[in-house]
C-alpha cells in the first residue's frame, strides 16, 4: 500500500487529466459525431417507446432468457426473420452524476496503473521508462476494455476507431503524468 502514498499525486493528476480529456473529446471534438446514427423516423420510434412506458434499462429483441429458450422454434423464427437489436432506455440523464462516476473510474484505473508501476519500477526510474510501463497499462485500460462490447453489440467502425484513439491518448496522458511525477 506504500505505492498509494508514493504515487498519490500522479494518481490524482492522471485521473483528472484523463477526465478533462474525455470531457473535451466527447463535448467539443468532432470525432464522435458519427458514432451513432439517427433512426429513419425518430419521432415515431420515440412516440412508440413513450407509449409503451418502458422503464429505463437495456433490452434485447427478440429476447430469450435461457439457452433453452434460444432453441425454441418460435424464437428461432423471430430471430431469423428480424429485426434483431438492442434498446437502451435511459432515465433522465444526470450529467453531474455521470461525470463524477467517470472520474471515479479513471481514479481506479490510475490506482491500478500506480500499483503495476510500483511492482515493476524502482523510485529512481527515468521518465521514459515510467511512461513506457504506465502508459502501456493506461492504453490497455482505456483502449481495449470496450472492444468485446463493440464486437458483440455491433458498434460502427467510426465508434471503434474513435474510442481506440481516445484510449491511446488517455493512456499516453496517464503515462506522461506518471513519468513526470514518479517517486
Amino acid at each position: 500500500m506504500n505505492f498509494l502514498l508514493d504515487q498519490w499525486l500522479a494518481i490524482l493528476a492522471a485521473s483528472a487529466a484523463v477526465w478533462v480529456y474525455y470531457a473535451v473529446a466527447w463535448m467539443m471534438l468532432p470525432h464522435h459525431a458519427k458514432d451513432h446514427r439517427k433512426l429513419p423516423d425518430e419521432d415515431a420510434v420515440m412516440a412508440a417507446i413513450k407509449g409503451l412506458s418502458i422503464p429505463p434499462g437495456p433490452y434485447t429483441f427478440p429476447h430469450a432468457s435461457t439457452m433453452k429458450e434460444q432453441s425454441d422454434p418460435a424464437f428461432v423464427e423471430k430471430f431469423n426473420n428480424g429485426p434483431c437489436g438492442m434498446l437502451n432506455v435511459w432515465p433522465k440523464i444526470n450529467m453531474g452524476r455521470n461525470m463524477a462516476l467517470s472520474l471515479l473510474v479513471y481514479f481506479i484505473v490510475s490506482i491500478f496503473v500506480a500499483y503495476l508501476g510500483s511492482l515493476t519500477l524502482p523510485t529512481d526510474t527515468p521518465f521514459m521508462r515510467v511512461m513506457q510501463v504506465t502508459g502501456t497499462a493506461g492504453v490497455m485500460a482505456y483502449s481495449f476494455g470496450f472492444l468485446c462490447n463493440a464486437i458483440w453489440f455491433n458498434a460502427g467502425r467510426n465508434a471503434i476507431i474513435s474510442n481506440l484513439v481516445d484510449g491511446v491518448i488517455a493512456g499516453l496522458i496517464t503515462g506522461a503524468l506518471f513519468g513526470w511525477l514518479w517517486k
